[in-house]
């Protein structure tokens, strides 16, 4: 007896027109795909009420915006002495370099800084294996050398390449032996300076 009821009720609503919404909302973009590289994709999300957000809240993102972006030079520098350097110096040639934009090699160099930037340093964001660049030692160093030496940190070229080149040494950021942080893992640089 229940049965037939439930079948009348639901042949009954599947008759039924749907209800039209009358205030229909403004389509919202889920999110962007703004950029690919290597094993990473850089989302982009809409922020709907942004509007309606009072100045003081406005505000409030903004400073705490600024905030993160000084706390990202601590970060650098906890995680590895070179990560700055190498940061300014990639940072010097994507706003000072003229030459050629479209060779491979450039598109590798490309990829490598965009890698460190995610990383927030030389060193892979969760692997912690060293981000290699995939273009000649040689391209780089032309690279630099085609920057504007002011842009770049302490205005030599030269300190990048040679026996203290980052590629040379720190070839992982924490050492694995028996599931503990060495002496030259992630902060290492903090303590360093603090002894």
């Amino acid at each position: 007896m229940l049965l037939p009821v439930l079948a009348l009720l639901f042949a009954a609503s599947c008759n039924q027109k749907p209800e039209e919404n009358k205030t229909a909302a403004a389509p919202v973009e889920e999110k962007v795909l703004l950029d690919t590289f290597a094993d990473l994709q850089i989302l982009k999300y809409d922020l709907p009420g942004w509007d309606k957000l009072s100045l003081r809240q406005k505000s409030l993102i903004y400073y705490l915006s600024e905030a993160t972006l000084a706390g990202r030079d601590i970060i650098y520098d906890q995680h590895c002495a070179y990560n700055l350097t190498v940061r300014k110096t990639l940072e010097a040639i994507f706003n000072t370099y003229k030459g050629e934009r479209t060779s491979a090699d450039w598109k590798q160099f490309e990829t490598y800084a965009k890698r460190v930037w995610f990383s927030n340093g030389i060193h892979h964001h969760y692997s912690e294996t060293k981000i290699l660049p995939g273009c000649a030692e040689a391209y780089f160093a032309g690279l630099v050398k085609a920057s504007d030496a002011a842009a770049l940190p302490g205005g030599n070229a030269e300190t990048l390449f040679g026996r203290d080149h980052p590629c040379d040494v720190r070839p992982q950021c924490v050492a694995q032996a028996h599931q503990q942080r060495q002496k030259h893992g992630r902060g290492a640089n903090l303590r360093r300076q603090l002894l």
